[in-house]
């Protein structure tokens, strides 16, 4: 009896030893979209969203993969530089043809915002950038070709979660020769994006002129958009100054007051990258006539 309870024993280790060593049958592709796009990724890139409109880029279906290796971006910079979402080329060269990586190597940021700024901003947004592992995972999945199947590279990889940390946030020091504007302290609500208007009294008393135009924003802003009024808009239409006019109420939905208000706006200047300097040539500057706000 104690001979079979000791052979009873070795097969119950043997049969578990066997599960734990089976081997990982998933392409690295698969990994790539199941670990890395679907988390981070699909929930702005998902079909029907305004982003996915935008970008032409839907990561959230089975097509995924078709929807970016071999595809041309439409940001037009990055078609102009005859990029593709993912080159299938391997190597460097693959690499450095890839509008994909330059999206998301955010250490590349200096880069990325001096060489590239119509790019667009790195993604994933914010300070939510793909982890170290995950960024060398898909560096060697497009150095290889960017295949849709086998295995590339050891999904250990993605055991290691350092990741780019921004720089602090230095604001802008106020000009001699000039004004500043800032928004701020304001709240945004999880899981939602913040767009909104605050009509700023500039109090200029007389025809002023501007050469230069400075932006910083803070990690996870998008854009931030100077506007003055037509010279038109009804009185009815015009907001109290420093009120915040959102375009998009708690659930979602389009305001209709501010909706009204932006088609009497009138673009001066703005941004979507982090940091603007601006110098316009000398002897040409943007007329802020006297009472503009």
């Amino acid at each position: 009896m104690k001979k079979s309870s000791l052979l009873y024993v070795l097969l119950v280790f043997y049969f578990f030893g066997c599960e734990e060593g089976a081997p990982n049958n998933q392409s690295s592709w698969d990994i790539i979209q199941k670990e890395i796009f679907a988390p981070n990724c699909a929930n702005c890139h998902m079909s029907g969203s305004a982003i996915t409109k935008q970008s032409g880029l839907d990561l959230s279906t089975s097509n995924a993969y078709e929807n970016l290796v071999g595809v041309k971006p439409k940001n037009l910079s990055a078609n102009d530089d005859d990029l593709l979402i993912v080159s299938s080329e391997g190597g460097m060269k693959g690499l450095s043809n890839s509008f994909l990586w330059e999206k998301i190597n955010a250490y590349d940021r200096e880069h990325f915002l001096a060489d590239h700024p119509e790019y667009g901003q790195l993604m994933p947004p914010g300070k939510n950038f793909l982890t170290d592992g995950q960024l060398q995972f898909v560096r060697s999945w497009i150095e290889a070709g960017a295949p849709e199947e086998g295995i590339i590279a050891d999904d250990n990889i993605l055991l290691d979660s350092n990741r780019y940390e921004l720089p602090n946030f230095k604001p802008l020091i106020v000009p001699d020769n000039g004004f500043q504007l800032h928004l701020g302290p304001f709240e945004v609500q999880p899981n939602y994006e913040k767009e909104f208007f605050v009509y700023t009294d500039l109090k200029i008393n007389q025809d002023t002129y501007v050469n230069r135009i400075e932006i910083e924003m803070r990690t996870g802003s998008h854009h931030f958009l100077l506007y003055s009024f037509d010279d038109n808009t009804p009185d009815n239409v015009m907001p109290n100054y420093g009120q915040i006019r959102d375009l998009r109420d708690s659930n979602g939905k389009i305001n209709l007051t501010t909706l009204r208000t932006m088609q009497y706006h009138k673009f001066f200047s703005g941004t979507q990258w982090p940091s603007l300097d601006y110098k316009l040539p000398p002897g040409v500057a943007f007329l802020l006539p006297k009472g503009q706000s």
